[in-house]
This record gives structure tokens, C-alpha cells and sequence, in this order.
């Protein structure tokens, strides 16, 4: 008797679940991925006992006909890819075949599903990914909608590693917040036992869409302030919103890395984002920060992790590059330190009359502080090797970036005004510093 035998379906798909879903925030991600996928522009996501009760998906999408309802229950049925070729110019987030069938194989599922073209809505209920009836008609508005009940009713083993209740549905909430950033046109609405927890209208500005999605995350922390930093460049295009350096945290939790609309990690790209700040972040620090990159499909592996969270591209080194001298461009103008200025600090080193500012060097390369000669209206140094004639009224540079007043012939001015702008009036050494 052969010791090789092929599987029992049932044992194959509980397998696939396990690299699938890990936790009730799968659920939602692979099953909200397929709303999108269907052209949803609202998707509702109702949860009970942080998921592990209930996970009811509603999307207004283009829904399913009942033959394709029946086929999306089924391992390896997808409408996404239809040779090898389309596995590498993919422009849907699922892909694989493998999600439904998989969350229907631990749990209970009732899939009801109508198009725009049908009479009334098809209704499908599993137990376990086996049919308890067949398919039915019934009233439902055009979409899809996907109730999973009991998740894990039949792999006890899997409970035990589920969190409180609590933290499932923070893991849900943190999944429905990257996909809204990633889709700022989309409304997402999560809902815990009845109580809405997570509301988050369309944006047409990418940018309010992610002050608003990290808004709703920061415990009271309110509404942050985000700077944009854009750059493109062979076939690439890179748009970044960054916070301010002291919103900078000891983890990487505010740092959302989207490829293609696709929540990844990557460390070579977070080490990227991190030399565009440069100075600006302490050793250990990780900015606020929500990149887009968007690069031809064709230059990008989605398919070499279970989740999907890690991707293989092309142009790497390339994408590293701009993604390093696109925040790099903005820190260096430093936009949230524009109007800010601080006391100036004039001492004398040695015997040579070398008068030196004492004040932090923003977005500088070499130069950490401006200096010269005490009584003189020249100064040097600073990010690129500047030398500036500043206190003349006539030639006036500035370092970029930097933050304090920059002090020489009786007296001081701030040294955040923008190349080309008219100085400010000189101020008294000593004499309180004007904005």
C-alpha cells in the first residue's frame, strides 16, 4: 500500500487557511481586497467579539452572477487571472483563488451577492466549506455582501492563540485604515456590536485622506500636520506625505509603505525613508510617514508571501534612490520650522574672535553650524558649503533649513527666511528674537 495519498479536500483548504488567515484582520483585508477589486466606492464592515463572532463585509460593487458566486467558493477560482502572463502585470490586490475558500473552510459563511443587470440578489450558505443548501434567490441591494460566523468553530487549536477582544479588533481597525489610505476615493465605515468605531468618508486629496485616516488612530493626538514631497523618474512616481521630525516615534507603526496600492514591508525601503530625513531623526526613530509609490506592474512581484505584505521589485535600487532624495528635497527646506525662531547664542572660541551660533543644523550635509569672525558681517559654512554675506542688507544667503539667528555685526536675524527673500531688520544682540 502506497504511504502517498492525496489529502481530503476538507484538510487541504483548513492548510491554506492557516497561511491565509491568521486572525479576523485577514478576514477583512482578503474579503475588503475583493470589494475594491469589484469597483466598491462604500464598504461597510461590521464585526462582533473582535471578529471571531461575526465579520459582515457590504460593498456596493459591480456583485456576482450565480454561477460566479458559485465558482469564488471553490480553491483556485478567480476572475483576476486567466494565464502566467497576467500573473506579472497584475492591477487587482487579489489574485491567488485561495481567500474564500479558505475563510469558508473555518468558518460558518453566507455569501449574498446581486449585479446591476439581475432581478434579485443569489444567497449561498457554508458550514465548514461545505454547502448546507443550494444557491438561492432573495431580495439584496446591487454588491456583494459576506457574513463569517464562528470563525475557527472547527480549529480549536487556532483559538488558542487569539488575542482579547480588544486587540482583534484594533488589528481590524489598523487593516481598514492602511486600505484607506491606499484608496482615498473610498468610503469605509467599521462598526463594533452596532457602535460605529471607524468612519472615514472619501477624500479627492490624498493627502486629507491620510491626516484624516492617521487622525482616527491617535488616541486624542488630533489632526497631524503632513507636508507633501513628490518626485518621478523612470517610470516611477513617488508621492510622500511626512510628518514633522518630533512626531517621530520609537517603532515603526506610523510608517505606511504602499506599492500599487499595496500595504507592504520593506525594510530597504523604511531604511530609504529614514536617510531622506537624514539628521533630522535621532538613531532609532521612525518618521510619520505615508509613501505611495506606484511603478509598472510588470516591474513588481506581488506573489512571494502568504499575506502579500512583502513584494520583489524590479528597480529596487532605483525606488530606494528616489524615495532617499525625494523626502531628502523637503526635509532640507524643513517646512515646519517656517516662522519659528529662536534666541540667538553668540560666544567666542578661543582667541581668535570665531563667533559660532549654537543651535540644531536641519537638513544639512557637512556644516552643522554657521561661523566667523566676530564683528564681521560674513558668515560660513553650512549644508552644501555655503558662505553667506547675510547682514549687509545688500548679498544675503542663508543656510537652509537651519533654525536660531545667526549673529555678527551688532546684531542678529533669524535664519529661516527663504533664499531670495528680503532680510529682516537687524536685531540687538541680547534683544528678544522676532519672528
Amino acid at each position: 500500500m502506497s504511504r502517498i495519498a492525496l489529502m481530503p479536500e476538507e484538510l487541504a483548504n483548513q492548510i491554506a487557511a492557516g497561511e491565509v488567515v491568521e486572525r479576523p484582520a485577514s478576514v477583512v483585508k482578503e474579503l475588503v481586497e475583493n470589494s475594491l477589486d469589484a469597483g466598491a466606492q462604500r464598504i461597510d464592515v461590521d464585526i462582533e467579539s473582535g471578529g471571531l463572532a461575526l465579520v459582515r463585509i457590504t460593498d456596493d460593487g459591480s456583485g456576482m452572477t450565480q454561477e460566479e458566486a458559485e465558482l469564488c467558493l471553490l480553491r483556485h477560482a478567480t476572475s483576476k487571472l486567466r494565464c502566467a502572463e497576467d500573473l506579472f502585470r497584475l492591477q487587482t490586490m487579489g489574485f491567488r483563488g485561495e481567500a474564500m475558500a479558505s475563510i469558508a473552510s473555518v468558518s460558518r459563511l453566507t455569501l449574498t451577492t446581486r449585479t446591476k443587470d439581475a432581478v434579485a440578489a443569489y444567497r449561498i450558505t457554508t458550514e465548514a466549506g461545505q454547502k448546507k443548501s443550494p444557491s438561492r434567490e432573495v431580495g439584496g441591494s446591487v454588491g456583494t455582501q459576506i457574513e463569517v460566523r464562528d470563525l475557527f468553530f472547527n480549529v480549536p487549536a487556532r483559538l488558542k492563540f487569539m488575542k482579547t477582544e480588544s486587540t482583534e479588533s484594533g488589528h481590524i481597525a489598523e487593516t481598514l485604515v492602511r486600505l484607506a489610505l491606499a484608496f482615498p476615493g473610498v468610503h469605509f465605515k467599521l462598526r463594533h456590536k452596532g457602535k460605529v468605531t471607524l468612519d472615514l468618508p472619501p477624500h479627492k486629496s490624498p493627502v486629507e485622506r491620510s491626516r484624516a485616516a492617521l487622525a482616527s488612530r491617535g488616541k486624542g493626538a488630533g489632526v497631524p500636520t503632513l507636508y507633501l514631497a513628490q518626485a518621478s523618474g523612470d517610470g516611477i512616481s513617488i508621492e510622500a506625505h511626512l510628518g514633522a521630525p518630533e512626531d517621530a516615534t520609537s517603532t515603526p507603526r506610523n510608517v505606511f509603505l504602499l506599492i500599487n496600492h499595496r500595504f507592504v514591508r520593506d525594510r530597504a525601503l523604511l531604511h530609504a525613508a529614514q536617510a531622506g530625513y537624514g539628521e533630522l531623526l535621532e538613531r532609532g526613530r521612525y518618521p510619520l510617514l505615508v509613501l505611495h509609490l506606484n511603478l509598472d506592474a510588470a516591474t513588481v512581484d506581488v506573489n512571494v508571501h502568504p499575506q502579500k505584505l512583502e513584494v520583489r521589485m524590479a528597480s529596487a535600487d532605483t525606488v530606494y534612490s528616489l524615495v532617499r532624495t525625494a523626502l531628502r528635497n523637503l526635509c532640507v527646506q524643513a517646512p515646519w520650522l517656517v516662522g519659528v525662531a529662536a534666541p540667538a547664542q553668540r560666544y567666542v572660541v578661543g582667541g581668535s574672535g570665531l563667533a559660532q551660533e549654537a543651535r540644531p543644523a536641519y537638513g544639512g550635509e557637512g556644516g552643522d553650524t554657521m561661523f566667523g569672525f566676530a564683528g564681521s558681517d560674513t558668515l560660513y559654512g553650512g549644508t552644501e558649503g555655503v558662505a553667506s554675506t547675510i547682514l549687509d542688507g545688500n548679498e544675503w544667503l542663508l543656510h537652509r533649513g537651519s533654525v536660531g539667528r545667526v549673529v555678527g555685526n551688532g546684531g542678529s536675524v533669524p535664519v529661516i527666511t527663504r533664499i531670495g527673500a528680503t532680510p529682516p531688520a537687524l536685531t540687538p544682540v541680547g534683544a528678544a528674537a522676532q519672528p
